[in-house]
């Protein structure tokens, strides 16, 4: 009887611990199904939205940061996030692709695990005009509504004016969620004052692999097991 409630203890600890594993990934979240190592970027659409007037990268970055908490929190390492946002800094643009970087060959999913766009400057890239999959679903997994309009100060590449917070003007360029062309990052302008979300991206996601602990306690349950059966024998 000792053996069988050893055993039993053992595999309540290996369950437990594979329970916890799990609960950790919300379940409207959906990462990329990737081997173990493999790095990847995430991207999403802020839930709460803000207005675009500030000039500097440096608010919206914590803004996106803020909103990413939840996802952060079940993700492995330490992501960092960067607002997908082109500013008028001082008078000097600062470019969404220098504020939001990418690494090239490095895949970037929105939180549906769907491909957004191939990192570098290929023609998969997030930069280069169409993406490959909208970036529709916020730091939960949710879809944002056909309707959801996205600050980016971003007109076209190598051709930016309208940047958030320009002082040159009462308005700002914006994208358009449910869309992969090039809608997603310019469908017009609207004014820096009007309360709008943000593109995030995330710094590289490394793939983690399996926890030894979990395993080993997995395995010294059903070894357990086998000698519990041995001994009915």
């Amino acid at each position: 009887m000792l053996e069988k409630g050893l055993f039993r203890g053992v595999l309540t600890m290996a369950v437990m611990a594979i329970s916890t594993n799990a609960r950790t990934a919300r379940a409207d979240v959906i990462l990329p199904d990737l081997p173990a190592g493999s790095q990847y970027q995430l991207a999403f659409v802020t839930t709460d939205t803000t207005n675009g007037t500030s000039d500097a990268e440096s608010y919206y970055n914590g803004f996106v940061t803020a909103e990413a908490a939840p996802l952060t929190a079940m993700l492995p390492g330490s992501a960092t996030w960067s607002a997908m946002t082109s500013t008028f800094n001082g008078g000097n643009l600062v470019d969404a692709s220098n504020n939001a970087i990418t690494y090239s060959g490095m895949p970037i999913y929105n939180t549906q695990g769907d491909l957004v766009a191939i990192g570098g400057s290929g023609p998969q890239g997030l930069w280069t005009g169409s993406i490959e999959n909208p970036i529709y679903f916020d730091q939960i997994g949710s879809p944002v509504g056909q309707s959801r309009f996205v600050w980016t100060g971003i007109l076209g590449v190598g051709f930016e004016t309208n940047g958030l917070g320009d002082p040159g003007t009462p308005f700002a360029n914006m994208g358009w969620a449910q869309y992969a062309n090039a809608y997603w990052f310019y469908a017009g302008d609207t004014f820096q004052s009007d309360m709008l979300s943000v593109y995030a991206l995330s710094s590289p996601i490394t793939v983690p692999v399996p926890e030894p602990s979990t395993l080993t306690l997995l395995g010294l349950a059903l070894l357990g097991l086998g000698v519990v059966y041995r001994k009915r024998e």
